[in-house]
């Protein structure tokens, strides 16, 4: 991704930044920074089973606290790289102004 091709939008404090997508539409974006239609069939499954199979109730008693633990790691190379890299980039990519100096070539 580059500057001339997205802007950044804060979609609220103390959440990295995400895409500023021109009416929200996702398929605006340039082909390769959207889902493949294979992911976007897979996201839609395994939204419709687990909505099927989970009970409301059932989440809340969970004791994970998923939120909590996604805050503490996401500036962490290997967690942002797999969050990349499974799709997720519009919400967890931030613009890296200049190359850190353990970035190995």
């Amino acid at each position: 991704m580059n500057q001339e091709m997205h802007k950044w939008k804060v979609y609220a404090e103390g959440v990295p930044h995400c895409i500023d997508v021109e009416d929200d539409d996702v398929s605006k974006l340039p082909a390769n920074d959207q889902y493949s239609l294979l992911k976007e069939y897979s996201l839609g499954y395994n939204l419709l089973s687990t909505r099927l199979t989970v009970e409301r109730s059932d989440l809340e008693a969970t004791s994970i606290d998923f939120y909590g633990i996604v805050s503490e790691i996401w500036k962490e190379d290997s967690f942002f790289g797999s969050q990349y890299l499974n799709g997720i980039n519009p919400t967890l990519i931030k613009k890296c102004f200049k190359i850190p100096r353990n970035f190995s070539v």
